[in-house]
């Protein structure tokens, strides 16, 4: 006996009310018959089977060919790099690390994908923003599904976040000495064991739930903000998620778990060197630094503007995987991939350009040996101290020869005044 569910039910009643109103002659039979021909064909049509192909390509003769190419032509990956930011030596390496994780073998009678095949749509997903990453572009570009596509991601985003803890930890003692020598290298004063700053990850639409409007940030975009700390190495150590756009880097940073539990990230004399936006402490010393055409890492495309449509804390949470997964590989492949902006308003700096500055160095270091501030118009780095600090903070700026230029800064406020 077959089934009948209760969209049949109830217009197998309408047209028994309409056929009783035509043998009775009632009135209002033109409504009850004008109502049952309107249901009959429009939501309780026969439909299909089957719909027939969806996508035009074959999605593993697609992928295959793209891996088949870079093969054939090792000295040319360009395509390949464009396609998934990685060589094809770094897309294998990151298939063997990846491959075996439970996520991908699952004891189902229907069988995964291969992991290569996942890899290769969750990448070009994570390296793209806007409408390159939109689920319609992606799935029309290898041939699945957007179901698909979005499945594939998340797997690949939980293997990825598996190598967390040995991609991105926070230094030991003896890790944390060797940085205080290689930041005193560089020329910041001893004690310095990473660079803090906050970012901004966008989403490419409104969050749709009621609390859309914490995530509105000052640049009038919703979006996370996001903490992170590098090393000298351009290497993340420790990062904060799950803050929505409208906190301050100092409200996230005061609230994370490096500060609230500082003694065991810390030992005495040891802080990170900040932006304006840091509050003064032990552990931060807050510096105005921008130097103009310097080199900029450039984030990973899906941190420019996720393609996640923001609901509930599930999406949230998948949003927080993938910043977290991008922050991996970038630890993973920063020595090796073409990290740095190419464009035209982030050039890397000129011979000429780094003549210049090494000659204002050296200038500086003379002008700090001979105990006198720089000058009102110094072309180097600008370094302001921004309020009351502390022991560590005064220190600091001591050494870099720098009390002169705040107090003569300070002098002048107070003229104006």
């Amino acid at each position: 006996m077959s089934r009948v569910n209760p969209k049949q039910r109830k217009l197998a009643k309408y047209r028994r009310m309409a056929c009783l109103a035509i043998a009775l002659h009632l009135p209002f039979k033109s409504s009850l018959i004008n109502m049952y021909t309107a249901l009959a064909w429009s939501r309780y049509r026969k439909r299909p089977k089957a719909y027939g192909h969806l996508h035009d390509c074959d999605w593993q003769q697609t992928i295959d060919k793209i891996h088949a190419t870079a093969r054939k032509n090792f000295t040319n990956t360009t395509d390949f790099h464009q396609r998934f930011r990685l060589t094809p030596s770094e897309f294998t390496g990151l298939l063997e690390l990846i491959k075996h994780h439970p996520i991908f073998h699952t004891g189902g009678p229907c069988k995964q994908a291969p992991p290569m095949y996942q890899l290769s749509v969750a990448l070009y997903r994570l390296g793209h923003n806007g409408s390159g990453a939109n689920m319609n572009g992606v799935s029309h570009t290898f041939g699945v599904s957007e179901g698909t596509a979005t499945l594939w991601t998340k797997h690949v985003v939980v293997a990825i976040i598996s190598l967390e803890k040995q991609a991105m930890r926070w230094p030991d003692l003896a890790t944390r000495a060797a940085l205080v020598k290689k930041f005193v290298e560089e020329g910041i004063p001893g004690g310095c064991v990473g660079v803090v700053d906050g970012v901004m990850i966008p989403f490419y639409q409104t969050p749709a739930c009621t609390d859309a409007a914490d995530f509105f940030s000052h640049k009038s975009r919703y979006g996370y903000s996001v903490l992170a700390v590098c090393d000298a190495d351009k290497r993340i150590v420790y990062a904060q998620y799950n803050f929505p756009g409208s906190c301050h880097d100092a409200q996230v940073f005061n609230a994370s778990g490096l500060i609230q539990n500082a003694a065991q990230h810390f030992t005495p004399g040891q802080y990170l060197l900040g932006d304006s936006a840091f509050p003064a402490g032990d552990y931060c010393v807050p510096i105005i630094k921008l130097q103009c055409n310097a080199q900029h890492l450039e984030p990973p495309g899906c941190l420019q503007g996720l393609c996640v449509r923001m609901k509930n804390e599930t999406d949230e949470a998948i949003a927080t995987g993938m910043i977290r997964a991008c922050f991996i590989l970038h630890n993973l492949y920063i020595a090796t991939g073409d990290w740095y902006r190419q464009d035209n308003n982030h050039d890397p700096l000129t011979d000429a350009e780094r003549w210049e500055l090494e000659q204002d160095r050296a200038q500086w270091v003379q002008n700090r040996g001979a105990g006198n501030g720089a000058g009102e118009e110094e072309q180097g780095e600008v370094i302001e101290l921004m309020g009351l600090g502390t022991h560590t903070r005064h220190r600091v700026m001591r050494e870099m020869g720098l009390e002169l230029t705040v107090r003569r800064q300070a002098r002048g406020r107070q003229a104006r005044r």
